[in-house]
């Protein structure tokens, strides 16, 4: 199906920040990609002449280069995550300044830890890097001080997350990986972007067929558009979904004037396809500018996709090769517990909606997974939600179901593994689950000696737009040094790391529960003839008949016919005995 459409919009300026930007522009496998980072400002304890992001056409671009002193050998003790002290960036193992020449003209990148920020951005800029990039030991980028050196610092100093700069680390062993890091405003004349923080996709990574036809995959199509030129223009987006035998949904948006320096706040499109196969479905959103070229492509298209599944329902994709869950890793940061969760909300759920089971998949650095024990719970969210996403609390959770898992053996690690739901006499035992009820399905690690357990992640996907659009949706949440069932070491709660809210947990749909009384047996003893529930009409002895019979609750109960007929003579021997 193909439309043309073309509507009205309404005009927002820029929010503060928001063209301030670190983006991947090649190789294509990172281009478009935002990453989220703080940035060593030009006041306080840093230099005035370190470039200011939050003016119009301030930048770098450039080629990223890993600091690599092998003076120093090993990693660093110090923290959960390990990484080389040759990676670090400080002084040398004698002391003295680091030297690497082929960090000249390059955005040189250092892990934290050992030294100051500042000593690390000299050292960097005395070896003629044009900014330095800090990978943050311990979760999400936190503001830097300079130290004693940041008064002296010419070149930008930015940290970004430990997610983030592991995934630009394993880019960079394949090869040059050049970014964008600044105010894209202003740059250039004719530039529309986006990215996929700020653009709609699929409500699940994989879907069941049972989902999509009853309508529970409907989702919005859209993505806000930034104007970064300094013209005003004309955005013109087109939004396709493809998947197997050539299917293809096709939508073009002609939106009005977009004034430079600002952003599109608009009404997002439907789609509500409820006729899916299963396979693996790509949407694409492509932007461009009503007659004239866009100078700055990179982030003109932003990608994203979907599985439907016979019977899985997770946030994450499945792998069509293997039908496995797509699993990535990452280190937790946790010293006692770890638990991740996937969120689960439906408002239309058919009765007697059910998961049989559920998948996931763990990993670890050198600690063999069979040594450790993990739990398995599903819990009743019941935390009231007083606005936006941000406003839930995680205080209420009532358990439904809570099991321990243990894997057979170490060859298990970073595979898919399915455990079946069971009742207390360990038959299989699925779970129902309503509508307008909100669960958190977790994996749980409740502590033991080991720190480099992880579990999978889908870090293609970001459900930014979806749950800041719909706050009901909601993305993973995770869990760092809180015990389970969270209402003594409660812990600190996340919604996902640095945008790898897609959990690869996975859960096994059933048809339908039933938990009715759906058998019995209507016994009667008539003297001729008999018209039962079904409409016929009986005149001699019969229990064969059935007849079944649906109660409010959506519950089918199965009656069968059990009658005796008898004659006046008959009945009168019976009384007479």
């Amino acid at each position: 199906m193909k439309k043309i459409l073309l509507i009205i919009t309404l005009i927002t300026a820029i929010g503060a920040n928001a063209q301030v930007v670190f983006k991947g522009v090649s190789p294509s496998s990172i281009s478009g990609n935002s990453f989220v980072f703080e940035w060593a400002e030009p006041t306080g304890t840093w230099s005035t002449t370190i470039p200011d992001f939050n003016l119009q056409n301030t930048f770098v671009q450039d080629t990223l280069e890993l600091v690599v002193d092998n003076s120093w050998t090993g990693n660093n003790p110090a923290y959960t995550i390990p990484h080389p002290l040759a990676n670090e960036g400080c002084l040398d193992a004698n002391g003295g300044a680091h030297s690497q020449p082929s960090l000249a003209g390059k955005i040189a990148v250092v892990w934290r830890g050992s030294c100051q920020f500042g000593l690390k951005a000299a050292l960097a800029e005395n070896n003629g890097a044009v900014a330095i990039v800090i990978i943050n030991h311990s979760g999400a980028p936190v503001g830097m001080a300079g130290g004693d050196s940041g008064l002296f610092i010419n070149i930008p100093v930015v940290m970004i997350s430990t997610t983030d700069g592991q995934l630009l680390l394993s880019e960079m062993a394949n090869g040059p990986v050049e970014v964008f890091i600044g105010n894209k405003t202003g740059s250039t004349v004719n530039d529309l972007g986006s990215s996929k923080d700020v653009s709609n996709i699929s409500k699940y990574g994989s879907v069941p067929t049972s989902f999509v036809q009853n309508g529970l995959n409907n989702f919005d199509l859209g993505l806000t558009i930034t104007n970064f030129g300094s013209d005003d223009n004309i955005p013109v987006l087109n939004q396709t979904i493809t998947g197997p035998s050539g299917y293809s949904y096709d939508t073009t948006v002609t939106y009005g004037l977009l004034p430079a320096a600002q952003d599109t706040d608009y009404t997002y499109i439907p789609y509500t396809e409820t006729s899916l196969a299963t396979g693996e479905y790509t949407i694409n959103y492509n932007l461009s500018i009503l007659n004239e070229t866009d100078q700055d492509s990179s982030d003109n298209i932003v990608t994203s996709s979907f599985s439907v599944t016979n019977d899985v329902l997770s946030r994450a994709r499945t792998d069509q090769s293997t039908g496995d869950l797509i699993s990535n890793f990452y280190p937790s940061n946790y010293t006692l517990a770890m638990s991740s969760c996937m969120h689960l909300y439906e408002e239309d759920l058919p009765i007697g909606t059910g998961a049989e089971g559920i998948y996931f998949s763990v990993s670890s650095d050198s600690t063999p997974i069979s040594a450790e024990y993990f739990g398995i719970a599903v819990y009743e969210w019941n935390d009231i939600q007083s606005g936006g996403w941000g406003d839930y609390t995680v205080n209420q959770l009532v358990p439904i179901y809570l099991r321990d898992y243990f894997f057979a053996d170490d060859s298990l690690k970073e595979k898919s593994v399915y455990h079946e739901f069971v009742d207390d006499d360990n038959n299989p035992g699925p779970i129902e689950l309503e509508k307008f009820q909100r669960y958190l399905v977790c994996i749980e690690y409740q502590g033991g000696t080991a720190l480099d357990i992880a579990f999978g992640y889908d870090n293609f996907l970001d459900y930014g737009s979806n749950s800041a659009y719909n706050p009901d949706f909601g993305p993973g949440r995770l869990n760092i040094d809180g015990i389970p069932p969270f209402n003594g070491t409660q812990g600190d709660w996340y919604t996902g790391w640095s945008g790898a809210d897609a959990p690869s947990i996975g859960l096994k749909m059933s048809g339908s529960i039933s938990n009715c009384n759906n058998t019995g047996t209507d016994i009667q003893n008539v003297c001729g003839s008999f018209t039962w529930i079904n409409g016929n009409t009986y005149t001699s002895s019969n229990n064969t008949a059935t007849y079944t019979l649906t109660n409010a609750a959506g519950c089918d109960s199965i009656i069968s016919h059990d009658h005796r007929t008898t004659t006046i003579l008959e009945r009168a021997r019976d009384d007479l005995r």
